[in-house]
This record gives C-alpha cells, sequence and structure tokens, in this order.
C-alpha cells in the first residue's frame, strides 16, 4: 500500500503500521493490533522493529501533496519538475 492508502485503510484508534501492513495503537507500554476480521484489538508484542508513525505518514502525504501543487503551478525549473514527478511515482524523495 502507499502511503494515502495507509492512511485511508486504518482504523479507528491505530497509531503506528508494521511492514506486513497490520496496524496498532501503541500508548505507553501497551500494544494492541488491529484483527480487521474480528473488528477488534487484540494485546499483541511485535517483533518486528518496522513501525512506521500514522502521523508521520499523515504528514509526509501532506507535503507529497504541496510539492505536487508546486510542480502543477509552474514555478519551478522543467528539469526539476521532472525530477521530483519521477520520485514522487516512486513513492520517495
Amino acid at each position: 500500500m502507499n502511503n494515502k492508502e495507509i492512511l485511508d485503510n486504518a482504523p479507528c484508534g491505530a497509531t503506528h503500521v508494521d511492514n506486513f501492513d497490520l496496524y496498532w495503537n501503541i500508548e505507553d507500554r501497551d500494544a494492541l493490533c488491529w484483527q480487521g476480521k474480528r473488528k477488534s484489538w487484540l494485546s499483541l508484542s511485535s517483533d518486528t522493529e518496522e513501525l512506521r508513525s500514522l502521523a508521520d505518514i499523515k504528514r509526509i502525504v501532506e507535503l507529497e501533496e504541496q510539492l505536487q501543487n508546486i510542480v502543477a503551478s509552474g514555478y519551478l525549473p522543467k528539469i526539476m519538475e521532472q525530477r521530483i514527478l519521477q520520485n514522487l511515482k516512486g513513492g520517495a524523495l
């Protein structure tokens, strides 16, 4: 999933997502994993170190949208536009 899809599919209460696209609610020392089929949070420990903050992902999506608006405005030199658009399609800058 891309960053936008991760945010769009996040259940209410999710704070993080792991590299398997499982959503987590992590507050203090408690870790709850979203079980989509059961529509509930289960207390589990995560063996993965690849948790991404949904707040960070949200900010990345906002910045990517702003960058696309800047490119669309024609403000940047053409060579920069091409590089930025190429990187946005690849999902990273």
